[in-house]
């Protein structure tokens, strides 16, 4: 493949997880790995915690969504399990709605 796009995904896996996939990754990418994921801080909790409260009659919504915000990543994070992985180049840019673009070049 010439690249890969993750939306969404990461934050399901541990940190270890996460450097062993995008490590598997490397070895089918020809170009880059792009991330999109969401960026872990007190604003994007309350946000969703609101938001799923007014509009949300789905338990399993105002459960599930607040606990993404809280296994979202901070820049540290990201620095870290893209870290020791030979990768060219890593670009980390805040995106809109609390959310992470991560481009990995190799």
């Amino acid at each position: 493949f010439d690249y890969v796009h993750a939306s969404l995904f990461f934050h399901h896996f541990e940190e270890n997880k996460i450097s062993q996939i995008l490590q598997s990754l490397s070895g089918v990418v020809k170009k880059a790995i792009i991330i999109n994921d969401l960026r872990r801080s007190l604003p994007a909790y309350l946000g969703i915690r609101m938001l799923t409260l007014l509009f949300s009659k789905s338990n399993m919504v105002k459960n599930d969504a607040p606990l993404s915000v809280k296994r979202g990543f901070v820049k540290s994070d990201i620095i870290k399990f893209t870290k020791g992985l030979s990768f060219n180049k890593v670009i980390i840019k805040r995106r809109w709605a609390f959310r992470w673009m991560i481009i990995i070049y190799l």
